[in-house]
């Protein structure tokens, strides 16, 4: 398989494009005016994002082996005869979407590639020489190589899911709003009545994704670990999921936190395949709300907790850090359902209590207004951080 030589990219990017256009014809003129407009592009964003393999260049391992060579006649060495010379194969560990990695970035390719073949969730490919000078020569070429046309790769990636790609589906929707309501015009003026259409209730399932904690060769001891990307797309997921139940009564009416849970839990498993999640799992030292593992190994951790009192979140960290935490774990959740009427100062409240905690380092950001990310340090070990999310969600009794 060659690598960033297959297609290029912008084919992806307007086939995408073409994809969302499609899509949206799929929807009533009805339907369409009578969504929330932000919401509806938050999951059309959502729903069309590519996503971005990841390569862990700090991990690349070699296996070792042999090859027989036959040698040229005039060879002084040998004299046409076969000899053996040592083979390296080279492992470099990938996650997500391999085939992203053939198409060529629109800066264009940098350099000729080897031929890579794709194993158990690493790529591979293979050099020999007579000395070490010879295999490291060719495998540094290779692996700068490859890096170059990755980040090339990766940037324009980036720029696509994070600003092309919202602006292109704003225009599209624009554009097909605009339509409407001109057709809504003409037909007004018409004697007719126009038949009755459905109110849109947008997809709570997204496209399907998958966690791929870094796979490793059998003989390697390695703890799996959520890498950052993949800690952004699941509690991404939770919060588009948790937010589209917000636009819809019906999904939260009547409905217990244990009720509210098993949906968010329920939604999980459809999306990512390849871990095991669970709802109210005993681990150590008490039962986890939500619980995210690989192999058999605890990779996620979320608590669920209604919003009853000012530290309800500072509450939560420490049954979170006293009762689960373990050298695994490094991202966990905390997912807030404010079931009252009055939702003013939850954020402002919730920040000034965690800020007080006594593992709080800092406040890294709101990636949305109701999804606030911090940093706290482990209560076992000062030199092990987490990532603590707290996700923030509106369901009124």
């Amino acid at each position: 398989m060659k690598l960033f030589n297959d297609k290029y990219l912008k084919e992806l990017f307007d086939d995408n494009f073409s994809k969302i256009e499609e899509h949206l014809d799929n929807y009533t003129s009805h339907q369409l005016l009578n969504t929330d407009y932000e919401q509806f592009v938050f999951y059309l964003t959502n729903e069309f994002s590519i996503e971005i393999p990841i390569v862990d260049f700090n991990n690349i391992q070699i296996e070792e082996g042999e090859r027989i060579v036959k040698s040229r006649d005039n060879d002084p060495q040998y004299h046409g005869h076969p000899y053996k010379i040592h083979e390296f194969k080279f492992y470099i560990p990938y996650s997500g979407d391999y085939p992203i990695l053939t198409y060529q970035p629109l800066s264009g390719r940098k350099l000729n590639f080897e031929e890579y073949s794709i194993e158990r969730n690493h790529l591979t490919f293979k050099t020999s020489g007579r000395n070490a000078a010879e295999i490291e020569s060719f495998s540094d070429t290779t692996i700068n190589s490859f890096k170059d046309n990755y980040y090339s790769l990766i940037s324009d990636l980036e720029i696509y899911n994070n600003t092309e790609l919202k602006t292109k589906i704003q225009q599209l929707l624009d554009n097909k709003l605009e339509f409407i309501r001109k057709q809504k015009e003409i037909s007004a003026s018409l004697k007719y009545k126009t038949k009755s259409e459905s109110i849109l209730h947008i997809p709570l399932i997204s496209k399907p994704n998958r966690i791929f904690p870094i796979k490793y060769l059998d003989e390697i001891s390695f703890e799996p670990k959520l890498s950052d990307n993949e800690s952004k797309k699941l509690i991404s997921t939770i919060y588009n999921f948790g937010k589209n139940l917000e636009g819809y009564e019906v999904n939260y009416k009547n409905k217990t936190e244990p009720d509210l849970r098993l949906l968010y839990v329920t939604h999980l498993k459809s999306i990512f395949i390849d871990v095991n999640i669970s709802p109210e799992t005993f681990y150590q030292a008490g039962k986890t709300d939500i619980f995210i593992e690989f192999q058999n190994k605890p990779i996620y951790i979320a608590e669920c907790k209604n919003w009853t009192t000012n530290n309800t979140a500072s509450l939560a960290v420490d049954q979170l850090f006293q009762r689960y935490l373990n050298k695994n774990i490094s991202t966990v959740s905390i997912i807030i359902f404010n079931r009252n009427k009055n939702f003013n100062n939850t954020i402002e409240t919730i920040l000034s209590d965690l800020e007080h905690h006594d593992n709080f380092i800092r406040f890294v950001d709101t990636q949305y207004k109701t999804w606030l990310n911090f940093l706290f340090r482990n209560p076992f070990d000062e030199s092990e951080k987490i990532n603590l999310s707290v996700l923030v969600f509106h369901y009124p009794k």
